[in-house]
């Protein structure tokens, strides 16, 4: 199987030496190349699926198609040449196994407004005397969560012991 999230860094660096020479790459293949990085992100977690591995080989070979004509426009042959070596020693690696981190929160009942907090933030506040329920996590974070009068009240007690009492606004 190739690496083609490897390969996927690689163009990376070569478009931005590209753009550091002074080349404008279309919007079209930055945007390819991202698209093309995520497929690969994704055909990683999910070996089994051969055809979104197939599209993101398809998407990454035309990023590089058109960075390397484009390097050897503007750096000439040979360093086109060292970066296609290089784009094919990334593709001949072995993949890692990407480890999947799921994003979403469980356990909080619907209705419920919630928050996370590092263990550390809460110190000796206490979300039961706020009315709250709150759950250890095993990633170091509290669940907090109840009713949404009772969390903001929760957090301005938070900001006020952590000195964070205001926000700043981008005017």
């Amino acid at each position: 199987m190739m690496n083609h999230l490897a390969a996927a860094r690689v163009l990376d660096e070569l478009m931005l030496e590209l753009i550091d020479r002074g080349a404008e790459i279309p919007d079209k293949v930055a945007g390819e190349l991202k698209a093309g990085r995520a497929l690969a992100g994704i055909a990683l977690r999910g070996p089994d699926d051969m055809e979104l591995a197939a599209k993101a080989e398809a998407v990454l070979e035309g990023v590089e198609m058109n960075l390397l004509s484009q390097a050897e426009i503007i750096a000439g042959g040979p360093c086109a040449d060292a970066w296609q070596a290089r784009i094919l020693a990334a593709r001949e690696q072995a993949p890692q196994a990407a480890a999947y981190v799921n994003r979403m929160v469980q356990g909080v009942p619907r209705g419920e407004h919630w928050i996370r907090l590092q263990t550390s933030q809460l110190e000796d506040a206490d979300p039961a005397a706020y009315g709250l329920t709150a759950k250890a996590q095993e990633d170091g974070y509290t669940l907090i969560y109840g009713r949404q009068e009772n969390v903001n009240a929760f957090l301005q007690y938070i900001r006020k012991k952590l000195g964070k009492v205001g926000f700043k606004r981008n005017s």
